[in-house]
């Protein structure tokens, strides 16, 4: 796999990631006050109370943060800026680059794609009418590789 981007470039794609990553977890923060919300009050009234009847009602008490539209743009961007950091980190140069780091970024490279698939799979056999979109597929394969990177180069070779 060739390396576009000088060594530095792996911190800031790291940061950028978890930029990204929290654009996304703030996109999703009126589900989780939605969800916090339907268990406090289904022990306390020891009732069960939906995260949509919740949900439905901060929404015409107009407590929510962000509107539909707003939601699905913030986890689109985060999404998309999670993305462009990964890409950062995986186009960047190790201190040494030789041909062994080379081969270990194709092999990581293979395996976080079976890996990918094969959820994917297992998702789709098990959930017949979700949906992923290509987006997450590909965002999961680089974290994946990156994963499988980090544990073959830190752990598997040098111990």
């Amino acid at each position: 796999m060739k390396t576009f981007l000088p060594y530095f470039m792996r911190k800031i794609g790291i940061v950028i990631f978890f930029i990204g990553v929290a654009i996304s977890a703030i996109s999703g923060a009126d589900d989780f006050i939605a969800g916090f919300n339907a268990g406090y009050h289904s022990t306390r009234l020891d009732k069960d109370i939906s995260v949509e009847e919740v949900q439905i009602q901060r929404e015409t008490n107009n407590e929510i943060l962000f509107t539909k539209d707003e939601r699905d743009r913030a986890e689109f961007y985060g999404f998309l800026i999670s993305l462009i950091g990964i890409c950062l980190y995986l186009l960047s140069k190790e201190k040494i680059e030789d041909e062994f780091f080379a081969r270990l970024r194709g092999h990581a490279m293979l395996l976080s794609v079976g890996i990918t698939w094969s959820i994917f799979l297992i998702f789709q056999l098990t959930h017949w009418n979700s949906k992923i979109s290509a987006l997450s597929m590909l965002q999961l394969q680089m974290v994946i590789y990156v994963f499988v990177y980090a544990y073959q180069k830190r752990w598997k070779y040098w111990s």
